[in-house]
């Protein structure tokens, strides 16, 4: 039986990845697209989705490479944003009927706004599991004629990561409850329990942690400012 479980659950994983091809132009998409040609290269990336019949591997294959490359390209992190919107409403307005007049049409999208799809999820995961690993602490072993290089590696990821959540906090694909999260329950954590119960100098994690957290509220800062205000 156990065997039988196995073998399902390989042919459904396989069944359901997508063939190397389809990656390969998911990657080309990605790599091609530049504030620039955005709109162009959009309208390719729905046409492949279309292809393929908006499943949903295939819009979890974009997020993944959105996200990864979000977080290391720091100029195009507001575009990666924004794909991110525009491709969360390619994937409800598939659920609407047809025939949907445009008011009615505008209020479902706002609705299946704030309920789950693929792409919100995944992003959402992707920030969340992102974050919680790079705000963990790292042993440096100073014997390790790479470490200063793993260290900067590090940092960069964080950064990234941080001022691409904030592009996503300020496209409201994010919310304020996700951004309080990351500081109360990582960024200031590790931060917190070093000047708390050390008397050793903070460590060069903390200090990124702590530079990450700077950055994210100087991003966001002025979008909650006008929340707030709005409210």
């Amino acid at each position: 039986m156990k065997d039988q479980a196995a073998k399902l659950k390989a042919k459904l994983e396989e069944r359901n990845k997508l063939s190397d091809q389809v990656e390969l132009n998911i990657k080309f998409l990605m790599n091609k697209i530049t504030p620039n040609n955005y709109d162009s290269i959009k309208k390719q990336i729905y046409a492949l989705i279309r292809e393929h019949n908006h499943e949903p591997q295939i819009f979890n294959s974009f997020c993944k490479n959105i996200f990864k490359k979000a977080c290391f390209e720091k100029k195009y992190a507001e575009m990666y944003s924004k794909l991110c919107v525009n491709l969360q409403k390619f994937e409800i307005e598939k659920k609407i009927p047809e025939g949907t007049d445009r008011k009615e049409k505008a209020k479902l999208i706002v609705k299946l706004k704030k309920g789950d799809s693929v792409v919100s999820t995944t992003i959402r995961t992707l920030a969340k599991e992102g974050v919680e690993s790079l705000s963990q602490d790292v042993e440096v072993d100073k014997e390790d004629p790479d470490w200063e290089e793993k260290l900067a590696k590090h940092r960069e990821k964080l950064v990234g990561n941080i001022r691409f959540i904030g592009w996503l906090y300020i496209q409201s694909f994010v919310y304020l409850v996700t951004l309080l999260n990351i500081f109360t329950s990582n960024l200031l954590y590790l931060p917190k329990q070093s000047l708390e119960n050390s008397d050793e100098p903070i460590s060069s994690i903390c200090l990124d942690l702590l530079e990450a957290s700077c950055i994210l509220i100087e991003h966001t800062g002025k979008q909650i400012d006008e929340t707030f205000y709005d409210m």
